[in-house]
């Protein structure tokens, strides 16, 4: 990557003016870390620029420009000078600004079309297995949009450390031990409803009957998906458990309603995209004895205390936690901590070295406590990073949906996947950060225009794919050949794209280490738009057009740029379970799409574009 290759050139510097006595730094003492950042005006600031030396500056009690100038003239004096054939320039009060020569951007682009889908990745995790957990949501109702924005936000993350060399393993937690009140409450809503069926009538729910669970995850004010759960269980097993006392017939209509309801949620996800390495069920950890053996390991540690009524108690105060925390009630039924702090000591077990948990706000107050028992455990807490995602909002017509569905919070996933489609939903989630609410126009997701960032930069990757198509019927060169001459971009603007596209790897790790795929989704907006705008500037100006018939040189060149920029657009988008469509026309049938729309534009231009440039 150009941006860690000059900063390892400015610590290799730092390095030798300690070495050399340029600047007086005791040999022991430590040097600041060097990082490059991208000006907003490159023209008149350079590619990059670092304030090091401003840093260095306060160390030494020197005029920052006095230590600037030195740095400087080592990284000239260094044998090849700065790498990439860069020029180095001091400016303000002691900042390094970088030059990149069209040369060494040429060679950057060469790299991009020669590894085409490799391009992006990097061993920068040095194989570090990271397990990802996200969704797990009880398997008591479909799954809202709430749980889109975690499966949205947990997929793109693994996805993206993945990228940076990390060994990744996704995994959805599911919660699954008979007899736990969110189950029950579901069995006994599906109990309800089987019984009014089997008896040959039904009524309308009554507020309590389809309350799958009070705790926030129960599918809302809805209630179909209940009785269509009932309705199968009768079709498939009969009348058979209306003959049954309630607490029989609920043993076995729990197992069925869950199992019926996670396979729903397994279809949801495999129409969004979301795919696991393995579904964990909780029951496990109980049938292995796992959170006994947690429970026991407490205990042996004089971390828990016993109250008056039987109840086991964790001492997470003194791991930093605002309270003691239940594991065992009086009843003698393990709580959720219980189990959830069993389930991350069997994480670690497996050998991973960091685990990313995903969670929704509401489980927020759950990370001080599971980070508490963990340094009970004897585990480094650092090594449990938890991303909280804020509630979505739906809009439509400005306003928050509630006419189709009930409160968003509790909108079915599967019915806004039918409305916006897997692609918006995928991106519109991961918008904006994790941590700050989101408010999904689904309006806006639905548009076919510049409005709609998804249109932006799908129709981009297109416009790429029409351009190249365009190239080959002109008989010019293919790009992919590595044979044209790069030397012939010499606009500012092909600078700029070439550079942005050579940071994606860099902008890959960013958005792994700061768990912000949001970043990353900007960075391909940015892309987007400036590949848009230097595409449009060949329709004002002929020369600036990409395929020019009387100069195949200057277009092979241009084309490989925009050959540049498909692979990139492509790369980034499978990145994030986004598909990257090319041209294709649609069937009279069939209602336009934001691609076709995007294509028929394209293809008019380019066919008014080729009668212009015919020879």
């Amino acid at each position: 990557m150009i941006k860690d290759q000059l900063e390892q050139a400015v610590a290799d510097a730092l390095s030798d003016c300690r070495a050399s006595g340029a600047l007086p730094l005791a040999p022991g003492a430590d040097l600041p870390a060097v990082a490059l950042e991208s000006p907003r005006d490159s023209a008149q600031h350079g590619d990059y620029g670092t304030n090091v030396a401003l840093r260095l500056a306060k160390m030494l009690r020197w005029p920052p420009r006095e230590v600037a100038e030195v740095i400087a003239e080592t990284l000239r004096g260094r044998p090849g000078g700065p790498p990439l054939g860069a020029s180095v320039e001091v400016a303000g009060a002691g900042f390094l600004n970088f030059r990149l020569t069209m040369s060494a951007l040429g060679e950057a682009l060469a790299r991009i079309v020669r590894e085409d889908a490799g391009w992006g990745r990097s061993d920068a995790g040095a194989g570090r297995r990271i397990l990802f957990e996200f969704v797990s949501a009880n398997p008591n109702a479909p799954l809202s949009v709430s749980h889109g924005r975690g499966g949205a936000l947990g997929d793109a993350l693994a996805a993206l450390f993945e990228s940076c060399g990390h060994a990744v393993r996704r995994e959805f937690y599911v919660n699954d031990v008979a007899g736990a009140r969110p189950l029950r409450a579901f069995a006994h809503a599906v109990h309800v409803r089987y019984q009014r069926l089997a008896l040959g009538y039904e009524l309308q729910p009554g507020p309590k009957e389809d309350a799958a669970d009070d705790s926030g995850d129960d599918g809302g004010e809805g209630g179909e998906y209940v009785a269509d759960i009932a309705r199968a269980i009768l079709d498939q097993d009969g009348d058979r458990y209306a003959r049954l006392s309630e607490a029989d017939a609920l043993e076995t209509i729990e197992v069925r309603a869950a199992g019926m309801m996670a396979a729903r949620q397994r279809a949801t996800l495999e129409a969004f995209g979301v795919r696991f390495d393995a579904w964990y069920p909780e029951s496990t950890l109980h049938q292995a004895g796992a959170v006994a053996e947690l429970l026991d390991a407490l205990r042996a540690a004089g971390h828990v205390k016993e109250d008056a009524n039987g109840a086991l108690w964790l001492r997470s105060t003194a791991f930093g936690d605002e309270q003691d925390r239940v594991l065992v009630r009086t009843d003698g039924a393990t709580t959720y901590l219980a189990t959830d702090l069993a389930y991350h000591q069997n994480k670690f077990a497996r050998g991973f070295d960091q685990l990313v948990n995903v969670w929704q706000a509401d489980h927020a107050g759950y990370v001080a406590r599971t980070w508490a028992g963990l340094r009970a455990l004897g585990h480094d807490p650092e090594r449990l990073r938890v991303v909280v995602y804020q509630p979505v909002r739906l809009l439509k017509d400005g306003q928050e949906a509630r006419a189709s569905w009930s409160a968003s919070r509790f909108a079915p996933l599967d019915e806004l996947l039918g409305e916006v489609g897997r692609d918006a939903a995928r991106l519109f989630f991961l918008l904006r950060s994790s941590d700050t609410p989101l408010d999904f126009d689904v309006d806006r997701a639905r548009r076919q225009d510049a409005h709609n960032p998804l249109y932006s930069i799908q129709s981009a990757h297109v416009r790429c794919c029409r351009l190249l198509a365009q190239g080959r019927d002109l008989g010019l060169s293919d790009p992919a050949g590595l044979s044209a001459d790069l030397s012939r971009l010499t606009h500012p603007d092909e600078a700029a794209l070439i550079k942005k596209l050579a940071e994606l790897p860099e902008a890959v790790c960013e958005a792994a280490r700061a768990c912000a795929p949001y970043h990353f989704v900007a960075y391909i907006q940015d892309l987007a738009a400036r590949f848009h705008a230097y595409y449009q500037a060949g329709r004002r100006d002929a020369t600036r057009r990409i395929v020019l018939a009387r100069d195949p040189a200057l277009s092979h060149a241009r084309l490989t740029l925009v050959l540049g920029v498909r692979i990139v657009l492509r790369n980034a988008l499978t990145l994030l379970g986004i598909s990257a469509p090319e041209p294709m026309r649609p069937q009279p049938t069939e209602p336009t799409t934001a691609v076709a729309s995007a294509e028929e534009k394209d293809e008019e231009e380019e066919e008014h574009n080729q009668r212009d440039n015919a020879v």
